[in-house]
Order: structure tokens, then sequence, then C-alpha cells
């Protein structure tokens, strides 16, 4: 799969875990957040190991800090929903997302390194514990851990580990 990162727009082709992606996505960009009242609005559009749909609006604290989130729409055909609140830590970026990705629930916490280096994400996915680490090693990211559960929710976890690595 190749994607340019970071990036207000921009899409993602080729494969992933065998399958198909071919996904554009639009987030608007940070001057825009003082015209919108606090609030930046952000879209997935394609296929990600299959069709998805997802709509989100992202709220700040001063100073462009991530306050929360709220994120919706579909992965195959079933209802996507989820919530996102910073939970803050010293040294670290973390936050903690929750809901129902395409009939199954989920509950994890990911955290970013304060140089960048490396990003890990825990918690819950159906019944299932799953730990997802992400860590720049020379001139690439290796992501490892144990995951069970959608394989769309994967992409999006690992996704968004790479995104700020």
């Amino acid at each position: 799969m190749s994607a340019q990162l970071p990036r207000s727009d921009g899409s993602a082709n080729g494969t992933f875990a065998g399958d198909a992606v071919n996904a554009t996505w639009d987030a608007s960009n940070n001057v825009t957040l003082g015209q919108l009242g606090g609030s930046l609005p952000a879209s997935l559009e394609g296929v990600l190991v299959g069709p998805v749909s997802l709509a989100g609006a992202f709220a700040f604290q001063p100073g462009l800090l991530f306050q929360s989130a709220t994120i919706s729409g579909s992965s195959g055909g079933r209802p996507v929903q989820a919530v996102a609140t910073n939970e803050g830590g010293r040294g670290s970026v973390a936050v903690k997302v929750a809901g129902s990705f395409a009939g199954t629930a989920f509950s994890v916490v990911g955290s970013l390194a304060s140089d960048l280096s490396q990003g890990i994400v825990r918690g819950t996915v159906g019944s299932d514990s799953v730990e997802v680490l992400a860590k720049a090693e020379q001139s690439m990211v290796k992501v490892t851990g144990t995951y069970r559960g959608p394989a769309a929710l994967f992409a999006l976890i690992a996704g968004s580990l790479l995104f700020f690595l």
C-alpha cells in the first residue's frame, strides 16, 4: 500500500492483508478551525478491506490540542459509530476511542511518545484484547502486536499510528 502522510487530503492505494485498498480522505486544515467555531470536519471514502464511508467532527482545545471527536458512517454496509476523547498523559498524547465498528464493539486507547518515534494502541475489540505497536526504525515504521477483529478496523488503527510517526 502507498500513501502520502501526514496530509489533510490524499489517497491510499494497493493491498492490505491481501485485500484491495482504494481510499481518499479529506480533513479541513487547522487554519479553518477558527472559521468553523472550533470543530474540524473530516471524511474517509473508498475501499478499505471492503467499502467504507466515515465522517467525523473533531473538537480542539486552545493551542489546537485534540479534545474530542464523533465518528459515524459504515463499513461493508454496516454501521460505524465511535466517540474519541483526549486521555492526556505526561510525555505522550493519548486518545480513547470507543464504539461499534460494523457490529463489533471496541474500546481502545492510543498513545504517542512525545518525540513521535513510536505509538501504541491497547484495548478490546469484541471480547479480545488487542495491542498494536508502531515504531520508527531507520527509514521505516514497523507495526507489530496482537489483533483479532474486523480487518478494516485494524487498517484504521494501524493507519492512525502511521499517520503520526
